[in-house]
């Protein structure tokens, strides 16, 4: 029989606050990202507003005439924004400050906005071609899943069976239309392997040698470069193997890639360490680029104004109350980065005085500790962040990992370790390429005992190809 009981137990729970957890929410957000969220803000909380400062950039400015235009339209047309029960809201007036914009505030934010694009994705670049094809209804169908089932290599993926199946189509319909999809550029698009892909793009080129053609019915050899095998196998020399995997080697594997380009990424800098006068480095906050707000006097002396509702105060009350939680949570995000920026520049004065082999390990537990902080704050506050510095723009986390002590007891990071062993492939013969093993040697004889599982680790993390693949014949 099963005994069941009642028990009381107490326990600890820490529970977030909503003020916290909003804080830490702009920590994580990178400083390109934080002009629209500041926005977002600003447009659902009527009390808050941009600071007009002097020499202000264009990344302040733009957000000025959008919130001055979004303001004017909610008053020109309340009934899309607001229910019957708060038309109070209309008698809520609208900041002098707001109605001194310039028109060339007004032209900048235009020119900004009208030059936002938002690219084709493969499939619609596909289809574009597909249009000028002027097939009839039944095979555009056809057409349109096929296109629909290339991923974004530019494979088709899903058997053609299933297609010609659920569009209603025969085998030899769909294999027919394939065959014309797979001549729409670029070459190799719509291909259901690599074999297949290789080839159409040497036919494309007018390749007619048949020994290139044997080449591809032989990639896994090819692949593992068996290259001597291989040229047993096909009778021919190394040297005329080598001529045929240079043409193989340029084709492209993945050929939606050249139809899946995205929007270009700005890299902006949190923050950047510069040398002084005196030789050492300071480091410098891009402040010209976080936004400023403050809540707007306006609001705040109305729900100072004995005469509004008690409803209408309360209302206000909540909307001061947030605002005051968002700007002090802006400025928590800037002091944090600031703290965290500081801590790398005094750890890393050697790295940023005399370059990346001596960069020295450091964990986020050893800043977190320095500064007071809790670790995942420290995680959050380097999240999708750079820094400028006189080696290079850097991520963040990039300064953040582990290393190997050397025999003269010196600190080494990963990324130096990373680099010795990058110079070591390098400098080596290509017909005879260092082994993970004979690396790790190397790093013992500099002073760094590294395992060979470890080198191998590092190499792939690199991208660095074994030794078998990196012999040349």
């Amino acid at each position: 029989m099963i005994d069941i009981k009642q028990q009381q137990k107490i326990s600890q729970q820490q529970q977030l606050s909503s003020r916290q957890l909003q804080s830490l929410s702009l920590l994580s957000v990178p400083v390109q990202e934080l002009q629209s969220k500041t926005e977002e803000i600003i447009n659902s909380n009527p009390v808050l507003e941009y600071e007009i400062m002097p020499g202000s950039s264009l990344l302040r400015e733009l957000p000025d005439s959008s919130i001055e235009d979004d303001r004017r339209q909610t008053a020109e047309d309340d009934d899309d924004f607001y229910n019957d029960t708060e038309s109070w809201h209309d008698d809520l007036p609208i900041p002098e400050m707001m109605e001194n914009y310039s028109a060339a505030n007004l032209e900048k934010r235009d020119f900004f906005f009208s030059n936002i694009t938002e690219n084709e994705s493969m499939q619609q670049q596909l289809m574009r071609e597909v249009n000028f094809l002027n097939l009839p209804p039944e095979q555009f169908d056809l057409a349109e899943a096929i296109v629909g089932a290339i991923d974004e290599r530019g494979m088709l993926t899903t058997p053609l069976a299933d297609i010609a199946m659920c569009t209603n189509a025969d085998i030899f319909e769909a294999e027919n239309m394939l065959e014309k999809l797979q001549k729409i550029f670029p070459p190799g698009i719509g291909s259901r392997d690599l074999q297949e892909c290789l080839r159409l793009q040497l036919e494309a080129q007018g390749e007619n040698d048949p020994k290139l053609f044997e080449l591809l019915e032989n990639l896994d050899d090819f692949g593992s470069n068996r290259m001597e095998l291989l040229a047993d196998k096909m009778n021919i020399s190394i040297s005329e193997l080598n001529i045929l995997g240079d043409k193989i080697r340029k084709l492209n594997p993945y050929p939606g890639r050249l139809l899946n380009s995205s929007k270009t990424e700005f890299i902006v800098p949190e923050l950047e360490i510069l040398r002084d006068k005196d030789g050492g480095f300071v480091l410098k906050n891009h402040d010209e680029l976080l936004p400023r707000v403050k809540i707007s006097d306006e609001y705040t002396a109305m729900a100072a104004n004995p005469d509004i509702s008690a409803e209408d105060r309360n209302y206000l009350k909540q909307k001061i109350d947030e605002a005051e939680n968002f700007v002090n949570s802006l400025l928590m995000r800037e002091k944090t980065i600031v703290r965290i920026g500081n801590f790398i520049m005094e750890k890393q004065y050697d790295f940023l005085d005399k370059g990346i082999e001596f960069l020295k390990p450091m964990t986020m537990a050893q800043a977190a500790e320095a500064l007071n902080l809790h670790e995942t704050t420290i995680s959050r506050g380097c999240a999708n962040k750079y820094l400028a510095t006189p080696q290079g723009l850097f991520e963040f986390k990039f300064f953040f990992a582990g290393g190997f002590t050397s025999q003269d007891g010196e600190d080494i990071s990963v990324h130096a370790i990373q680099k010795k062993i990058r110079e070591y492939i390098e400098d080596e013969n290509p017909a005879k390429p260092l082994s993970d093993e004979k690396i790790s040697q190397l790093l013992a004889e500099s002073g760094l005992k590294v395992a060979r599982r470890t080198v191998a680790k590092y190499r792939e993390q690199m991208n660095i190809l074994p030794t078998n693949l990196r012999r040349k014949h």
